[in-house]
Order: structure tokens, then sequence, then C-alpha cells
């Protein structure tokens, strides 16, 4: 199974072939079985944030904390896989800027 390099942009949820596109956020190197789990990865995280949108009643609605944070964690859950992955698969930059970051991977 040959890998491929690929630049992956989270917020744009965007996975492109390096050399494609300009915006990226991280740099892997993947097979694609890899980036198959990685695509589907992100197709469930803009279910959860679709799912988190349709619970509220109104964007003025306070909501308790504890409540908030129990709506959340499905969403933060698949986040942290994500970029659990990305780390797995990334360069060394990738790696260095994640570990940056403080991300609990």
């Amino acid at each position: 199974m040959d890998k491929s390099r690929y630049w992956v942009s989270v917020g744009n949820l965007e996975i492109l072939p390096q050399g494609e596109g300009a915006n990226h956020e991280f740099e892997i190197e993947a097979t694609e079985a890899e980036i198959t789990y990685l695509k589907e990865l992100l197709d469930q995280l803009v279910s959860e944030d679709t799912q988190l949108l349709g619970r509220a009643k109104s964007p003025y609605e306070k909501l308790p904390e504890d409540d908030q944070d129990v709506k959340n964690i499905s969403y933060d859950m698949q986040l942290k896989e994500i970029y659990r992955l990305i780390y797995e698969l990334g360069s060394s930059e990738t790696k260095a800027h994640l570990h940056e970051t403080n991300m609990n991977l």
C-alpha cells in the first residue's frame, strides 16, 4: 500500500493531494484507505455539527453549562479523533505543530 502526500484543512473540511490548493493546515502521508477513513471522520463531524445546531431552539437561548457540555461531548470526541489521525499520519512539521498547540492526543 503506497502512501501519498496530502494537505488537510479541518476548518474547510478538505483533503487535497499535495500540489493542489494553497490553504491547508496540515501535511500528511496516507494510503487511500486512510484518506477514506479521514474523509468519513470529517463527514461525521459535519453530521455532529448539524445535530448541535438542530438542538438549539434559539441562538439567544441560555443553556446551563452542564447541559451544553453534554451536548458537545460527541462533537469534541469526533474532532479529537480527527486530530489524532492527522497527528499519526502527519509530517514532522505537522506533528510538531500539533504538539506545540498542547492538543491532548
